[in-house]
């Protein structure tokens, strides 16, 4: 992949803040992707406006960016394949191709894209202030940066040129200049510390997912990511077991199952396959969503798969591949979902702004959460409850969370600390808590009998992940756009240690069942290993 930037500055003075607003859930390895659908239309401002604004800031510069008010330009960074789990929605016109992008597809050309009704990758960043030289010559800069695209970049983006300038809307094109020089300057001393006892270097993209299993007393790891494959690896030596081959698209998710003996994996080529971990055979292929798979999971008990996919559905499937149920009824992407910890219920999150509850016996919906009581934006995340499965935790991209019973369909609290996108919750399995992490840079801690606050700690950069130690239950990890894995003390709110290693985001975490190792994906296209020493 190029090292190459190319930003597309879109003119935005003639928005009108009161009357239309930007909605962001989306994180990348520097940015944000977007979908450019009806910006004309929007309705009602947002109730957080300047969300964006934070969101862009820390994926642009830790040093600049607007705040609190609505930017002059909006900087489209025209990328082939970069990580994004979720889109926000925003728009330009129903004239617009629309461009919603989750993981990165392969690379095809605008055309191609339109007439198959798949999404653009189109990474936004904000700058502070209108550049209206620039803007009244932008034709120019746009013809001395052609030189530098390749045929497919050049086609793509004379057709966004084409659409938008149709729309009346002015195009410039700037390279990375000084400024982000310096940033990665100053950073520069703390990428060289690596914590890490190992590294997986065997990916040529992103890497996605990681999931951890012992297996014949030997710690294993997966990973997939973006270069459309899976690895099986040492987590102690770094060194490939196997890869797998033969998805089309990229690996958006890996699973072992309970007894680390299956590795399952999902792509955006619309499949699931699951693999023999001992000899690394296929043993089946899965189809069954016309789209691509978000997410998937493993029965807690049994060698039962759970996926949910960008076209609202979920399915069900042994894993020899028979399925054994598909549930419908969400609105939009299923972003979300898990089996609750007894393994008897099925919950799925949706950017409809609704968490449903499933029977998988008869795969009929038991409960709906939704409405002014509930979220006003997409779900992000789901934990259900390991000391009590009726209880669930979920986290929505209106930066709330909220406490709710599966079992009778009843809202218990809401936790409202955040001022965005809560990415990632978990309930822990020993103590009353609950963990939020934002894209707001915050972790937030909640005693779930009191619903009251218990203790906050900071990232540089948003939150991508929150997990509770699995032997010492009192010790939350967190995973952040900052590149580090933090520890915390939850009785006090100490952090108590933090790992560093990665050069860039990471994307995905896991922890052994010991609670010895963490392992980390970013978007530097390694995976590393961490002795937690606890």
């Amino acid at each position: 992949m190029s090292t190459q930037s190319t930003y597309v500055a879109i003119h935005t003075s003639h928005f009108d803040s009161d009357e239309s607003h930007l909605r962001i859930n989306a994180l990348g390895f520097i940015g944000l992707c977007i979908t450019v659908t009806n910006v004309t239309s929007l309705g009602k401002p947002s109730e957080k406006p300047t969300s964006v604004l934070r969101v862009a800031k820390q994926l642009v510069d830790s040093k600049g960016g607007p705040r609190g008010y609505y930017p002059s330009l909006l900087i489209l960074h025209l990328v082939r394949t970069r990580k994004a789990i979720r889109a926000f929605s925003s728009c330009l016109d129903n004239r617009a191709s629309s461009y919603t992008t989750r993981k990165p597809r392969r690379e095809t050309s605008l055309a191609e894209r339109d007439q198959n009704s798949e999404d653009d990758n189109l990474l936004c960043n904000f700058a502070s202030k209108p550049s209206e030289s620039k803007m009244d010559n932008g034709k120019e800069h746009v013809e001395d940066d052609m030189n530098s695209l390749s045929d497919d970049e050049e086609h793509a983006f004379m057709e966004t040129e084409s659409e938008l300038e149709s729309m009346g809307i002015g195009i410039i094109v700037e390279r990375e200049g000084e400024e982000e020089e310096e940033g990665q300057q100053e950073a520069s001393n703390m990428e060289d510390v690596d914590d890490s006892e190992s590294a997986f270097e065997g990916h040529t993209d992103s890497v996605y997912s990681v999931d951890v299993a012992t297996f014949n007393g030997t710690q294993i790891a997966a990973s997939g990511g973006g270069d459309d494959k899976a690895f099986l690896w040492d987590m102690k030596t770094g060194q490939t077991i196997k890869e797998f081959t033969g998805h089309t698209d990229t690996v958006s998710c890996v699973k072992f199952n309970v007894a680390g003996n299956l590795l399952a994996t999902a792509s955006y080529d619309c499949t699931v396959k699951v693999w023999n971990v001992a000899d690394g055979t296929l043993i089946k292929s899965i189809e069954g969503p016309s789209e691509g798979i978000e997410w998937l999971t493993w029965h807690t008990k049994g060698n039962i798969i759970l996926a949910g996919s960008s076209d609202a559905s979920c399915w069900m499937w042994t894993s020899a591949g028979q399925c054994m149920g598909s549930f419908h009824g969400h609105g939009g992407a299923v972003n979300t979902g898990l089996f609750t910890s007894d393994g008897k219920t099925i919950v799925t999150g949706s950017s409809d702004a609704t968490v449903r509850v499933w029977d998988p016996k008869t795969s009929q919906c038991t409960h709906t959460f939704q409405g002014q009581m509930f979220h006003q934006a997409d779900i992000l995340s789901l934990s259900s409850s390991p000391q009590n499965p009726a209880i669930l935790l979920t986290g929505s991209m209106d930066t709330g969370s909220k406490l709710v019973n599966v079992s009778n369909g009843k809202i218990l609290g809401s936790f409202d600390g955040h001022e965005d996108a809560v990415e990632s919750v978990s309930l822990c399995a020993a103590f009353p808590f609950a963990a939020t992490g934002s894209l707001d840079k915050k972790v937030n801690v909640w005693d779930i009998n009191t619903l009251q606050l218990r203790t906050s700690g900071l990232h540089e950069e948003g939150v991508v992940k929150v997990q509770w130690h699995p032997t010492s239950p009192h010790i939350l990890l967190t995973s952040s756009l900052d590149k580090s894995v933090k520890l915390w003390d939850c009785r006090t709110g100490d952090n108590v240690k933090t790992l560093r290693g990665h050069k860039n985001v990471i994307l995905d975490m896991a922890i052994t069942a010991d609670g010895k190792y963490a392992v980390t994906s970013s978007d530097d296209q390694a995976a590393l290993l961490y002795a937690l020493n606890i």
